[in-house]
């Protein structure tokens, strides 16, 4: 089984973070790291990840640099999912450092930043170390 690591980082927020990236050839051993990490750190300890293409863990609450591990199957890279899971640690950096709820958003062009920066940098990390060697993925993406 191959696995790639890397990180992506942002400072849109005022505070410098980082998110781990794990890419994953097998979309079984995704999903059990994925339900295994929910159970030791979750507040959901019984996840939902049986049918996931990919998973965003966050730190809530927390002090340090890291905003949290997005896990992704290779077999979905596409530009939808990849957006998907960086809003969800956009999201909790956004309310973290900004210290704002989302339905008390004045101006969310915070929040919209850090889902363009975030996804950008993880996309071009994708094409760095050659994910997207060819056009689209078995999905469609």
């Amino acid at each position: 089984m191959t696995v790639v690591k890397f990180q992506i980082a942002t400072r849109r927020s005022g505070e410098y973070r980082t998110i781990s990236v794990i890419v994953y050839d097998d979309l079984g051993q995704m999903r059990r790291d994925a339900t295994r990490w929910g159970k030791l750190y979750s507040a959901n300890p019984n996840g939902y990840f049986d049918q996931a293409l990919g998973v965003a863990h966050r730190w809530n609450g927390t002090k340090r640099t890291s905003a949290g591990i997005i896990r992704l199957w290779r077999g979905a890279l596409g530009a939808g999912l990849i957006a998907h899971e960086v809003t969800h640690l956009a999201i909790g950096i956004y309310q973290h450092d900004c210290n704002k709820d989302l339905f008390e958003i004045e101006n969310e062009e915070i929040l919209c930043h850090l889902i363009g920066e975030l996804n950008a940098k993880l996309c071009a990390a994708l094409w760095k170390r050659k994910f997207y060697e060819k056009e689209g993925n078995e999905h469609g993406e």
